[in-house]
């Protein structure tokens, strides 16, 4: 087993968060695909879409803590269980990002099967012509390329900076008790 000094939370960190971006995208397309392809498109095929991604993209950092206290076995600080659920959370961005650039170059395109998808829920719930071509306008002229993945690096890596400190404060307690005795 390693010692605290030779286990780099920073590996740790990168290696979980880019088998969950690899994750994401998997997920991704795969919920996007039976949601075109079925045609359902109402509010549970939304809300299954929503939970996965969301589920994927928060459990990250959590996770990349969970299993760095677990592998340490002693505890570590809030602070650092931040840093491990924040670097997991731009991991998780950026493989995801280049693994949807190597997908799109086979033909799976998420963006366009994103935007396919809501245009059909949209359109369930009784938008006009104009309004659908409104909204696939504002679709199509946002973020894609490099700025899109500076977003995403910076939402992920904050939202699995909380996650990771919750990991933390959770599993390092029961390092702290064996600690104390």
């Amino acid at each position: 087993m390693e010692t605290t000094e030779q286990k780099s939370l920073y590996t740790h960190s990168l290696t979980v968060g880019g088998i969950f971006g690899a994750a994401y995208t998997i997920v991704n397309l795969l919920i996007l695909y039976i949601a075109v392809g079925t045609g359902s498109t109402g509010l549970g095929m939304i809300a299954v879409y929503c939970l996965g991604i969301c589920g994927i993209s928060l459990a990250a950092g959590y996770f990349a803590t969970w299993t760095y206290i677990s592998d340490i076995m002693m505890p570590i600080e809030t602070g650092q269980g931040a840093l491990i659920g924040f670097l997991a959370g731009i991991a998780l961005a950026v493989v995801s990002f280049v693994f949807q650039l190597v997908l799109n170059s086979v033909g799976l395109d998420s963006q366009e099967l994103t935007s396919e998808f809501m245009m059909a829920f949209l359109s369930d719930l009784g938008l006009s012509g104009q309004e659908l071509q409104d909204v696939e306008d504002q679709m199509q002229s946002s973020g894609s390329g490099v700025f899109s993945l500076l977003i995403s690096m910076v939402v992920l890596g904050l939202l699995n900076c909380i996650t990771g400190l919750i990991a933390a404060s959770i599993h390092s307690k029961k390092y702290k008790q064996t600690d104390a005795l």
